[in-house]
């Protein structure tokens, strides 16, 4: 239903704008990319929006993420014009433009928000919870919180809608890093789903081996890590709190969400939240092994995200400051669930 719906309203848009959410991961790249073939298999003009470096020196470069993904696209020819900045999106925005949102929901978040101001020909496909913010009347609002990862929705999707041999094995790769990273090697939120759309895509010519160096840590990579992990503290016995101290870099929001998850393997610990400095924001990233649902509290910050993985920003606030927000959001819900037991 959700696929013959999609198909229509790229059929019937002048063109196709696609973003996600900012610091795109594997997920959010991947299910730009899958969204991307369809409209290229429907011959429509499309563009996705991301953080693209126009050259040497520019930032976006040393985002670690973005320059993998990029490097896998570099391999297919049709996509040389298909990424743009936010800027060069607002130009090509017109009333009559389809805007597909992929793996983002949260208006905060989006990698340019300005651009729903354009049409209102829009289009959520999400594995995140809806978000409060969200107050769009969108022409279509796939968000599945039962999904594993937003690629494994579009893989479904594409299943439907292309014919076998049409995928090329780039983007097969980016779609099944997706729900790597999303389901951290097919360790937690896995369904028959996830695993029906890594099969479609292993069809498709995705490599598990190509996709396992994305994942690769470097030694740099290890040692920013080490320095999550010297500043962690356990909160009454089940939530492990990590904070990297002094001013950090965008490639740190990467190693936090390693942190974060790596902290679960600790006995006892049901939640992990890791916090870093960027500018005049601290971000955190907020995981769970299922029992709690960390989306809830990380909206409480104005974030979200999934039941098992989500994160936020607290602006104008030091680390210290921030701890202690989460410190009474973690009292809050250990009282609710003390009372929940007692009723």
């Amino acid at each position: 239903m959700y696929a013959l719906r999609l198909e229509k309203l790229i059929q019937e848009a002048e063109n196709v704008v696609i973003m996600a959410h900012r610091a795109i991961d594997y997920d959010a790249f991947g299910a730009c990319v899958g969204i991307a073939k369809i409209a290229l298999h429907l011959n429509k003009r499309v563009n996705v929006v991301a953080n693209v470096p126009k050259s040497g020196d520019d930032s976006a470069v040393n985002d670690k993420n973005l320059s993998v993904c990029l490097k896998e696209v570099s391999k297919m020819p049709e996509y040389d014009r298909v990424f743009v900045n936010k800027t060069e999106a607002q130009d090509i925005m017109t009333p009559s433009t389809l805007l597909i949102i992929a793996d983002v929901n949260n208006p905060a978040l989006f990698e340019a928000p300005a651009l729903t101001d354009c049409t209102e020909n829009i289009v959520f496909v999400d594995h995140h919870r809806k978000a409060p913010e969200n107050k769009f009347e969108a022409k279509l609002m796939y968000i599945s919180p039962a999904a594993s990862s937003t690629c494994e929705m579009v893989s479904e999707i594409l299943e439907e809608l292309l014919p076998q041999g049409v995928m090329q094995k780039p983007e097969a790769n980016l779609m099944l890093a997706g729900i790597t990273l999303d389901t951290k090697q097919f360790s937690r939120s896995c369904s028959v789903r996830t695993y029906g759309a890594a099969q479609y895509l292993r069809r498709q010519g995705a490599d598990q081996a190509v996709v396992a160096k994305f994942f690769e840590t470097n030694q740099d990579d290890f040692n920013a890590e080490m320095k999550f992990r010297r500043d962690t503290k356990l909160y009454e016995g089940i939530f492990a709190i990590s904070v990297k101290k002094g001013e950090s870099v965008m490639d740190d929001k990467i190693t936090a969400a390693r942190v974060a998850d790596s902290l679960l393997e600790i006995s006892g610990i049901a939640a992990s939240f890791t916090f870093c400095k960027i500018s005049d924001a601290v971000n955190i990233s907020a995981r769970s092994t299922g029992k709690i649902n960390v989306s809830k509290m990380m909206e409480k910050f104005g974030g979200g995200g999934h039941f098992d993985s989500a994160g936020s920003q607290i602006r104008d606030v030091s680390l210290e400051e921030a701890v202690v927000k989460l410190k009474a959001v973690l009292d809050e819900y250990l009282e609710q669930n003390k009372e929940d037991k007692e009723n």
